[in-house]
């Protein structure tokens, strides 16, 4: 059966696993072995609790690391976390801040045993995210991303795990945006072929070969079919909330690939308890069982972790100026907060025009002291701020192509025409070269891309930081 008309069998027939499993795993004989699996997916810097429309005070790390550590106590040497990736991109302050430092050691004090990277993770550049790798004590997997150069791989392709006595492969499978300027030096490879490349080998090597994921639940369910070598697949990046894990046959009808995801934002623990039976040479998957546990205020904060965090938070309250006046910043037309954005890196990179994309500026500013968590609230990305020499005609197509903040230029629209150009006053030469500045973000989806653009070694939010210290008083 060809993989479109088995994803039609799949839409007609998913079977559901009972969600009803907890308290220990049951040693069932000497025959028997339990494994619990617990995994997290896209948690995009929600170290903290936060409200939902349904519910107050969901999620953060303190109490995640409490419900980790009570099932680990529950079942010793039996227990492994996984995070299938997505950590920093539209994260909070504390993350966006940190460049994820945080997040990493937060990690750390929960004791993940492995993660695969989630393309958001790339965003704010390979350099950064080797560097917030370094610092982790648990592996990170990535089979599928590699060096565009060299086609070697980032991270080691798998890792071996141990838990109960039986070997769990966990093999990192995952995706990228490959115009996104940090995806520059990457290339992007099929998951199915990385996976049929890795998993005849994992299966030798390993009791149960688990594919750690960052692809989403439509690609899961494509790779379940695909390769019949996989037992279980722990998924992300789609923000799929399981409450029961999922069922596929496997092609050949001998056993059936489970997968597993919990939604979002660290809401929910994922527990999967896996059940193997002992072989001639191994063990061998005999049944499984999973279910959502809610990361909730019953949940009291483990004492060291909310100290860590707490520790990071500290930094964020350093007030930089005070504001006499408010700043919006509404989704279109003019934009005050836009306005001195933009007017602060074309003061701190001495440029003489500068092009941001309008999203790289959120929400609006209140009067009132100004603190650096102000800086991360309106811009939550950590953009390179990126130098280009632009002419005037290709200044005015980036304008006519996008909405975008600016510094430096004046000009009014007709419609998408832009008319009465102006650059420090002057009419526009549209052969003369000027000097600008622009966000990555922009120059990787316009007009920009394939131009050759010089690094400022500085970013959005670190410009801002220093230029409002100096600034002292905002005044309209």
């Amino acid at each position: 059966m060809g993989i479109r008309r088995r994803l039609l069998y799949l839409g007609l027939c998913l079977v559901l696993l009972p969600g009803g499993a907890s308290g220990r795993v049951e040693r069932a004989g000497q025959d028997t072995v339990g494994v619990v699996i617990l995994h997290v997916n896209d948690t995009h810097g929600r170290l903290l609790p936060f409200d939902t429309p349904e519910q107050k005070e969901v999620g953060g790390f303190a109490r995640l690391a409490t419900l980790v550590r009570e099932i680990r106590r529950e079942n010793e040497g039996r227990t492994l976390l996984l995070h299938a990736g997505d950590i920093f991109s539209r994260g909070g302050a504390l993350t966006v801040s940190s460049g994820g430092e945080a997040d990493f050691r937060a990690m750390d004090r929960v004791g993940f045993d492995a993660l695969t990277p989630g393309n958001g993770d790339f965003y704010w550049g390979l350099e950064n995210l080797m560097q917030q790798a370094s610092l982790a004590r648990f592996p990170l997997t990535h089979a599928n991303v590699v060096y565009r150069k060299t086609g070697g791989s980032l991270f080691s392709p798998y890792v071996i795990l141990e838990a109960a006595g039986v070997r769990v492969a966990a093999l990192g499978l995952g995706w990228i945006d490959e115009n996104h300027p940090a995806s520059r030096p990457l290339a992007l490879q099929d998951a199915v072929a990385a996976a049929r490349r890795y998993a005849p080998i994992l299966r030798e090597k390993a009791d149960l070969v688990l594919a750690l994921t960052h692809v989403g639940i439509r690609a899961d369910s494509v790779l379940a079919m695909a390769v019949p070598q996989i037992d279980v697949i722990v998924g992300g990046h789609s923000h799929t909330r399981l409450d029961a894990p999922v069922r596929i046959p496997k092609a050949g009808g001998e056993g059936e690939v489970i997968i597993v995801q919990a939604g979002d934002y660290g809401q929910f623990l994922g527990r999967l308890d896996v059940r193997l039976r002992r072989t001639g040479s191994g063990f061998r998957v005999v049944g499984a069982e999973g279910r959502l546990i809610p990361v909730n205020g019953r949940i009291p904060d483990d004492p060291e972790v909310a100290a860590l965090l707490k520790s990071y938070e500290g930094r964020l309250e350093e007030v930089l100026c005070v504001s006499e006046t408010a700043l919006a910043n509404p989704p279109s037309g003019d934009s005050p907060l836009g306005r001195l954005v933009t007017g602060a890196l074309r003061a701190e990179t001495g440029t003489e025009v500068v092009l941001l994309d309008r999203g790289a500026v959120r929400g609006d500013l209140k009067p009132g002291r100004v603190t650096v968590a102000d800086v991360y609230r309106v811009h939550p990305w950590r953009n390179r701020v990126l130098r280009l020499s632009l002419t005037g005609a290709q200044i005015r197509r980036v304008l006519e192509e996008r909405d975008v903040l600016t510094a430096g230029c004046r000009f009014r629209r007709d419609g998408k025409a832009v008319e009465g150009l102006e650059v420090s006053g002057a009419p526009v030469d549209t052969a003369r070269s000027y000097a600008v500045a622009a966000g990555e973000f922009l120059v990787g989806y316009s007009s920009l891309r394939d131009l050759p653009f010089d690094e400022t070694g500085r970013r959005v939010d670190a410009v801002l930081c220093h230029y409002l210290r100096r600034l002292s008083v905002i005044r309209e």
